[in-house]
């Protein structure tokens, strides 16, 4: 294996992992429906950020995870169609692109995605669908025609489905084992 390819392994997927458990523990948050009254962030138990709201933290957070689910689905080998409704099996990669298959793997397929035990078929496949949908288009342009409440439900499902996609079908093939990704949160 390639230096290049180790560094992968050891850094760049587990730290994109993190963002993803990141989105997690936002939709976890926003599931509970809190509407704080005060959001503190300290370093070393001093104070550096008061505020009434949690967005300034929830709203990039929640958009990198996005961001990053799509790239993880990608990197396994998995797309949206033309018309972006459905999952695909992925299209030709960029001649600098890394997917699964540089690990001597095979690219996922959308049956392998929609047979993970995170629920019916259709379900996962919303839920895919609706987070890559909003990495390309909600993160980057201003878009119509959301649903937010079933968006963060979509949002969280992805987010757990996409590290274990990544931990079974990569590090558990390769015989390794799962990086420590896991966003370490209190409460």
């Amino acid at each position: 294996m390639t230096p290049h390819l180790k560094l992968l392994l050891s850094e760049h997927l587990p730290y994109r992992l993190t963002e993803v458990d990141g989105l997690r523990w936002v939709c976890d948050l926003l599931m509970t429906g809190i509407n704080p009254r005060l959001v503190e962030v300290t370093f070393d138990s001093r104070p550096i950020i008061r505020t009434s709201t949690y967005r300034f933290l929830t709203n990039p957070m929640l958009e990198m995870g996005a961001i990053y689910c799509r790239v993880l689905l990608e990197f396994l080998g998995i797309s949206l169609n033309k018309p972006q409704d459905h999952l695909a099996n992925g299209r030709r990669r960029g001649v600098d692109d890394v997917g699964i298959e540089h690990f001597g793997l095979d690219r996922l397929g959308v049956c392998d995605v929609l047979g993970a035990p995170f629920g019916e078929a259709d379900v996962i496949e919303r839920a895919c669908v609706t987070t890559i949908r909003i990495a390309h288009k909600a993160v980057a342009h201003l878009t119509a025609k959301r649903e937010p409440n079933d968006d963060i439900r979509r949002l969280h499902l992805c987010s757990k489905l996409v590290p274990w996609l990544v931990c079974r079908h990569l590090y558990e093939a390769l015989g390794m084992p799962h990086p420590d990704y896991q966003f370490g949160y209190v409460g």
